[in-house]
């Protein structure tokens, strides 16, 4: 199996199955620690050395009083570089773009380091390329072992920043455009020394309340990865465990200490997979994941500054699904 994104771990030099041809379905369920969702994963064998794949995620995040419905994707092709089938080796090139998208991030209250209050961003999304080289082989009967290294590149985009700023008695609502200038409209009358304020507004540079709408929430950067599993079978069963460690470089990290945010640019996830063959087209399967470091890596555009600060933590998933194939 090839995988992207949150299931790299499971990466193996066998795309879809060893067969010369065939394809798969895998539709499950997520769940977990302020997450629920579910996904659908495609791929086809076009021949013995080429495969390609698509996914389909979607996560429903939430925090206190804060929530976001994120849809993911992921396209991959992959090429037998390598193949000795009486020894149960291969090795496999493979090369996939992924990203994520949203209508809005939101977070509430107050946030260090800026004036503005009650934050939401605007259509952040992520795109990433990414190259994976990864080697399968089977030391022993009914075992497979797999290792794999991956490189890539990663582009994150937002839109307006939109927030409340109180001053004084005075409360206004602020909108902060590409061009970093700051526009705030009064959110309700108000009391202004001994008159009652009904409207006005300002205009001024974002950098005066704290924000940097540019290079803050667009950025972009590379990262590497690497990791292995081991799989074994008997008979309808079989159990995988594997684990994934991920490597950031970003020019952002010393700017988000500054909005409460840890410095981190490291993420390390296991996981551990059951499934049984229902038939030999049908299998079900369990699947458990933790995280060092959250979504870290697996959704880029939640580092920024306004949700950073949550993702310095462990984070555990579980998925229950099934796995239809046909060669």
């Amino acid at each position: 199996m090839a995988f992207g994104a949150m299931e790299d771990a499971l990466l193996s030099a066998e795309p879809v199955g060893a067969a010369a041809r065939g394809y798969y379905a895998e539709p499950a369920y997520d769940m977990g620690t302020h997450y629920q969702g579910g996904h659908l994963r495609l791929g086809y064998k076009l021949s013995p050395d080429w495969s390609l794949e698509a996914g389909y995620w979607r996560r429903h995040l939430s925090h206190g009083d804060d929530s976001a419905g994120i849809d993911s994707w992921l396209a991959s092709t992959s090429y037998g570089l390598i193949t000795t089938p009486d020894a149960g080796r291969k090795l496999t090139l493979r090369l996939s773009a992924w990203g994520n998208y949203t209508g809005s991030l939101r977070k509430s209250g107050a946030m260090p380091g800026s004036k503005l209050a009650d934050y939401s961003i605007a259509h952040p999304n992520d795109t990433q390329v990414q190259a994976d080289l990864v080697y399968t082989g089977q030391p022993w009967p009914s075992q497979s072992l797999t290792g794999f290294i991956s490189g890539g590149y990663s582009w994150v985009r937002a839109g307006d920043i939109q927030g409340t700023l109180k001053q004084g008695s005075c409360l206004y609502n602020v909108r902060v455009g590409a061009d970093n200038m700051a526009t705030g409209t009064l959110a309700a009358p108000c009391r202004v020394g001994r008159a009652t304020a009904s409207g006005g507004g300002f205009r001024l540079n974002a950098a005066d309340v704290g924000v940097d709408a540019g290079r803050s929430f667009n950025d972009s950067g590379a990262f590497v990865g690497a990791g292995g599993s081991w799989r074994w079978g008997l008979g309808a069963w079989s159990l995988t465990a594997g684990y994934h460690v991920q490597y950031f470089f970003r020019e952002l990290d010393n700017r988000y200490m500054a909005y409460g945010s840890a410095r981190t640019q490291f993420n390390q996830t296991v996981l551990l997979q059951a499934s049984y063959a229902i038939n030999r087209h049908v299998d079900v399967f369990v699947r458990g994941q933790g995280a060092q470091n959250s979504l870290m890596g697996y959704v880029p555009m939640l580092y920024n500054p306004v949700t950073a600060s949550r993702l310095d933590r462990t984070y555990g998933l579980f998925s229950i699904g099934l796995r239809i194939s046909g060669f």
